[in-house]
């Protein structure tokens, strides 16, 4: 990854475990069914996270 980043802050609230949320958020596999394309995580402390989004979203 490189260190020229931009940074998004968010804060989201979902109404689930915190254990199937913490799943979901933390597992490569599991982040990419929703959200996007590509996620790469340093799973630790303070590790990064990028997200690659590919595909076109039709508009409705």
């Amino acid at each position: 990854m490189s260190d020229n980043y931009s940074v998004i802050h968010r804060e989201v609230i979902i109404n689930a475990p915190i254990d199937k949320v913490f799943l979901v958020v933390s597992d490569q596999e599991q982040l990419t069914n929703w959200f996007p394309d590509i996620a790469v995580l340093e799973k630790r402390e303070g590790g990064r996270v990028s997200f690659k989004f590919l595909k076109e979203k039709k508009k409705n």
